[in-house]
């Protein structure tokens, strides 16, 4: 019998609704699944990352809540990847074992994310805890997801979305060769009614099915 989900275990080898492995081994970084032996770790990333965090990631992400609770939390996460709504992951320093932040991966199509059935392209998401940016530790994740989605799947591109406001997610996506295909003005509650952009970046795919993808978008 498979183990269950829990402390020794995170998601089955390879996850069969995104294609990807259960770890992905970087020279710096380990991008896993989320095991609820987390939680407690991840209570003490987001109880000093509060205001690092705020604004740029869902509320439902950066959320301070009792470890019992973001219990639920990772395991909604691996039930919501069996399901293949989305594949969140954990991204972990490989030599102090520290919890560095989340990798997620999203369906999607041009009007919206979307289970990865009927996907035509992916997003990527991330966060970082504030004393490990600037070290390309993202970049590297990110890299390692791209090397897994080249050789599984039909998706035509691969997707950043962020902030315009926020250079580091914004550079991850130019290292790793990304191009910005769109802006978004969108609304920011600052003083005099400034706004900022919601940018979108592209990378293309190889394509292995039976049918061309189109172009994007």
């Amino acid at each position: 019998m498979a183990p269950a989900f829990g402390a020794d275990r995170a998601f089955p080898a390879v996850n069969l609704a995104s294609g990807l492995p259960d770890t992905m081994e970087g020279a710096r970084v380990r991008v896993r699944g989320w095991v609820t032996a987390d939680a407690s770790r991840l209570y003490g990333v987001l109880a000093e990352n509060q205001a690092h965090l705020a604004g740029w990631i869902p509320t439902a992400i950066a959320q301070l809540e009792p470890v019992e609770a973001l219990e639920r939390r990772l395991t909604g996460f691996h039930e919501d990847a069996a399901a293949g709504i989305r594949d969140r992951r954990a991204i972990i320093e490989r030599e102090t074992h520290a919890l560095l932040g989340g990798l997620d991966l999203f369906g999607r199509t041009a009007t919206g994310r979307v289970p990865f059935a009927e996907a035509d392209r992916v997003e990527i998401g991330y966060w970082l805890r504030r004393d490990a940016t600037g070290r390309g530790l993202v970049s590297e994740a990110v890299q390692l997801l791209l090397q897994q989605l080249v050789p599984r799947h039909m998706w035509s591109h691969a997707v950043i979305r962020c902030d315009s406001r926020n250079l580091a997610s914004r550079r991850v996506a130019e290292r790793l060769g990304f191009r910005l295909v769109s802006r978004e003005p969108q609304s920011a509650a600052e003083p005099a009614g400034a706004t900022h952009d919601l940018e979108t970046w592209v990378h293309p795919l190889p394509f292995h099915g039976a049918v061309p993808p189109r172009p994007y978008p």
